[in-house]
């Protein structure tokens, strides 16, 4: 088992890191649910009080079985595992937790949206001709950045908030073992042993001392788990509220175990720091591992395993959609592309590439992501990661510039599938303009048959049939996109530049 990181891609690609290790060690690999990230926008709109997804099994989306058989590797759904041992109770925490952490993520999102519309107005401000305090601010700005990060780097001790003395007051069916566990850190602490900041558990909010009676539903997990967190506990940055608000839900306890870097040199800096797989692996083959039933790993998603596209060939090809997905892409194809006579046969045959453009328009929260990277005052990275409109209708009028998997295909002659989260109305004005094909799954009823998360699912998989792919290359999702269109249908990605 491990524990899930950050967005809908880093959660797949970690079920390929986590399958490469449970066949290294013969275990059957425990996969959790696809869960709630900052990829997936809250149901309800702004007269509504807004809601997280739930969870939603893989199974739902991709063929696991057919995925075990071509790998070789033994996997099972985490919640499919829990409920053959009784354990069902829905997860919950407690409700004055639960309205404190609305809260914070309400005020965190208003001050979100601010800072997004001032960076978008001070980016549009420099790139104006003639500006001659552009490169004065590109400096501040860069210094200013410089120092923020040193600043949160600080402030951002990893962490994890831990339920566990609130469980024990109220769910008799903890173990004896996590009372010692809480009983040998009290005592540590009156000793004055006291254990490294950054291992201990988050003090919760004071606002749980009511002295109102309230009720804690069991958790997925009756005992305290614990978990060897290799890479890392996570950070308090949003991007990792995907790992937090799991180890909570299923009452999972991380120990730090420090594993060497892929590359010490780079490497240590930051959240992106990277490490050795192999290192892992050889860990966990150790004797004193082996009665360990369940043996929870954590930041499988930066467990680089070397080679190249390694994890890609030995697993990330196989795991296919499931046919009720394929036939949902087959429908949306037929409703939205042109009917071309010369192409109706073609057309006729089930799961097949079609012709036509995918253009992947990544926008929304993406934008502070490319903050991160680049720069907008760098128009050669930045259109690399947060390109505009204009500039990628100047880029599909003239010649592309494809991958050698297949003969070069003129984007002129070929309709326009837009897939994107872009909804600023001057923006979409000019997809209009160009008589680009928008995909709106509110109308194609997406969320309707496959909830919160079949959008951004469902993006990939029609993504996956296009003859050509246009994005960028700092997005992971439309990378794995690219790679799927490339093994499966041998088509073309364009990289945006």
């Amino acid at each position: 088992m491990y524990v899930p990181y950050a967005g809908v891609t880093n959660q797949l690609i970690s079920i390929w890191h986590g399958s490469l290790i449970a066949k290294a060690l013969n275990r059957t690999l425990l996969i959790p649910n696809l869960s709630p990230n900052v990829h997936v926008e809250p149901s309800g709109g702004q007269q509504q009080q807004q809601q997280e997804p739930t969870t939603t099994k893989w199974s739902e989306f991709f063929d696991l079985d057919e995925y075990a058989r071509r790998t070789g590797v033994k996997i099972e759904e985490l919640d499919s595992f829990l409920e053959r041992r009784g354990i069902v109770d829905q997860a919950t925490v407690h409700p004055a937790v639960d309205a404190a952490i609305t809260k914070v993520r309400e005020e965190g999102r208003l001050k979100r949206r601010s800072l997004k519309m001032m960076m978008k107005k001070r980016s549009e401000d420099l790139a104006e001709p003639g500006n001659l305090r552009a490169d004065r601010e590109d400096k501040g700005a860069e210094q200013e950045g410089q120092q923020r990060q040193k600043k949160t780097k600080r402030a951002h001790k990893k962490r994890w908030i831990q339920f566990e003395s609130l469980v024990q007051q109220s769910n008799p069916i903890v173990s004896k073992s996590s009372s010692s566990s809480a009983a040998a850190a009290a005592e540590a602490k009156a000793a004055g042993s006291q254990e490294p900041e950054s291992n201990q558990p988050f003090t919760a909010p004071t606002v749980i001392t009511s002295t109102k009676k309230t009720t804690v539903r069991p958790i997925r997990f009756p005992t305290v788990q614990k978990c060897f967190s290799e890479a890392g506990y996570g950070t308090d940055r949003r991007i990792d509220m995907t790992g937090r608000r799991f180890m909570q839900r299923y009452n999972i306890d991380p120990t730090l175990t420090p594993t060497p870097f892929l590359d010490p040199l780079r490497d240590n800096s930051s959240i992106w720091s990277r490490w050795r797989m192999d290192k892992v692996i050889e860990r966990y083959q150790q004797p004193q591992y082996a009665q360990e039933e369940i043996l929870c790993l954590g930041h499988v998603y930066r467990l680089l395993p070397g080679g190249n596209n390694r994890v890609w060939t030995e697993f990330g090809q196989y795991f296919r959609y499931t046919e009720r997905v394929q036939d949902f892409v087959d429908q949306i194809l037929e409703e939205l592309l042109p009917k071309d006579q010369d192409h109706d046969q073609e057309q006729k045959q089930k799961h097949k590439v079609q012709p036509f453009v995918g253009l992947h328009l990544r926008r929304g929260d993406f934008y502070r992501h490319c903050l991160g990277i680049t720069s907008p005052a760098d128009p050669n990275g930045w259109n690399r990661c947060y390109p505009s409109t204009d500039h990628i209708i100047s880029l599909l009028d003239s010649p592309p510039t494809a991958s050698t998997t297949s003969t070069t295909t003129s984007t002129k002659k070929l309709p326009v599938l837009v897939l994107t989260n872009e909804h600023d109305p001057k923006e979409l004005a000019k997809a209009d303009s160009q008589n680009w094909i928008r995909v709106d799954h509110a109308k194609l009823g997406t969320l309707e048959k496959f909830g919160r998360y079949g959008p951004i699912l469902m993006d990939g998989a029609l993504l996956a049939r296009a003859s050509l792919l246009v994005g960028v290359e700092y997005s992971t999702y439309f990378r794995t996109a690219s790679k799927r269109a490339e093994t499966w249908y041998r088509g073309q990605t364009l990289f945006v530049t």
